[in-house]
């Protein structure tokens, strides 16, 4: 039983090591991979899954693989904001938002979510989705990490 326990660690450090290594066309590829997963979800469940195993790719990268991602990936799961599941839009944001600077382009994608999502919580009798996160928080939290990386990366004049 501890030799197969002490195993599956082994993989499961070894599936990391090769996560964080293979960054660019590959890793891009799987993220338009998973974000077409969550397009094509049958259920919200396997919708929310998806959107947040790209949080999770995310998560595992380091800053400087972060920067190398094609724009195309960024774009892609910008596209998520506009999504009908709730669940969806969130993780979106939050992995937007672990971008920092790299996400500058989805600036506007955000705002407009962000007011999307203000719009329809005032129009909302009981929310369709709890998670304890509040979606407009996720995204104002994404937006200021954005911007404020941004300025971080602005030289002064």
């Amino acid at each position: 039983m501890r030799k197969l326990l002490t195993q599956r660690v082994v993989v499961a450090f070894l599936s990391l090591a090769i996560a964080q290594s293979v960054v660019g066309a590959d890793f891009d590829q799987e993220l338009k991979g998973r974000v077409a997963e969550v397009l094509v979800g049958s259920s919200a469940l396997d919708r929310a899954a998806a959107a947040m195993g790209i949080a999770d790719a995310f998560q595992q990268l380091r800053d400087t693989d972060r920067a190398r991602l094609a724009d195309e990936t960024v774009d892609a799961i910008a596209s998520l904001l506009s999504h009908s599941d709730r669940a969806v839009r969130l993780w979106a944001a939050n992995t937007l938002g672990m971008l920092g600077h790299r996400a500058q382009r989805a600036i506007g994608a955000l705002r407009l979510a962000l007011a999307q999502e203000k719009s329809r919580t005032e129009n909302e009798v009981e929310p369709r989705f709890s998670t304890g996160l509040q979606l407009d928080s996720v995204i104002e939290a994404a937006l200021y990490n954005i911007e404020g990386a941004e300025k971080k990366n602005t030289p002064e004049k």
